[in-house]
């Protein structure tokens, strides 16, 4: 049964307290100035909606690049998002970066210097997954556990971005998707699934590895890249996985408290059989609606059927 109660009104109130604290998140001058940051020759740019496999390649990327090198505080300080690093005074044109400069982005298309000469990894995740994910990321950070249901976080925030009216804004999931369909098929872009990713995990470094221009038969690298971007792994090493440079710097200055999301990480099973994934038949029907504006470029019904098709 899906019988979900209605939002309360202080559920409401939490809700648009999340949503102030999030328009806080970066300032307009650090995310200005990192979305139009000028592309360099051989540059790795890792496209993707929040939670749909963001850490997971930056992982990947770097391990690559370094042999295994373990040695960075956060991944975020090795493998900039550029929308926030300048708020934790990272230059992302001048950082030194060992070769290819690997960057991370939640930006639609539109808001980035696209180049020719520079790389992207675009990665997908089936949406509803996405959004559970985020509730579970955002729940002991943005908001108190308790003050906001998955359904109330599903239909009043997560369904509610849209079309960023400005470069200040994040695009919905579905306008992040659509505005990089137009590049799935070019040369410089590896075209990712989620759910793939986790199934074929090795095959998958191999694919990162021969676009980034590794050899894809060095079994010893292939081999300790896949180690080390095993959830086992990443779990064992989750302060590097966490965004404490971020929120040591941040939190206070957008209304947390110092302490928020200190024991929460971006290293969480995305499949955990334990979650609560109840939402209301009502969100679920949001979902198919929100779906139509994919169809209507691709003419696929749903995620599931683009991917069988485009994998």
């Amino acid at each position: 049964s899906r019988s979900i109660t209605m939002s309360t009104e202080s559920e409401l109130e939490a809700v648009q307290r999340l949503k102030d604290v999030l328009s806080a998140f970066s300032t307009d001058e650090a995310r200005i100035k990192g979305l139009k940051m000028t592309p360099k020759k051989g540059d790795v740019f890792i496209a993707t909606s929040p939670k749909c496999g963001t850490t997971w390649v930056q992982q990947i990327c770097h391990q690559l690049r370094t042999k295994g090198d373990m040695s960075f505080e956060e991944i975020s300080n090795v493998v900039p998002w550029i929308e926030t690093a300048y708020d934790i005074d990272l230059d992302v044109d001048t950082l030194e970066q060992p070769a290819p400069r690997l960057f991370k982005t939640h930006a639609w298309r539109n808001h980035l210097n696209i180049s020719d000469e520079a790389k992207y990894i675009v990665v997908n995740r089936r949406p509803m997954d996405a959004a559970v994910s985020f509730f579970y990321f955002m729940q002991g950070w943005f908001f108190e556990e308790g003050t906001i249901s998955l359904d109330a976080f599903v239909k009043r925030f997560f369904l509610e971005r849209g079309e960023p009216v400005s470069i200040q804004k994040n695009p919905s999931y579905w306008h992040f998707l659509t505005s990089w369909l137009p590049m799935r098929t070019n040369k410089n872009v590896l075209w990712l699934w989620y759910e793939n990713m986790r199934t074929e995990h090795r095959e998958t470094v191999v694919k990162i590895a021969e676009f980034l221009g590794f050899d894809k038969n060095d079994k010893d690298l292939i081999d300790l890249v896949v180690h080390n971007s095993t959830f086992d792994f990443m779990k064992e090493n989750e302060p590097k996985f966490d965004e404490h440079p971020w929120k040591m710097k941040r939190n206070v200055t957008i209304g947390l408290k110092p302490e928020a999301g200190m024991k929460t990480s971006k290293v969480m099973h995305g499949f955990k059989t334990n979650r609560d994934r109840t939402v209301s038949e009502e969100t679920l029907q949001m979902f198919e609606q929100k779906w139509k504006m994919v169809q209507d470029i691709t003419g696929f019904a749903s995620y599931d059927e683009m991917r069988q098709a485009w994998s």
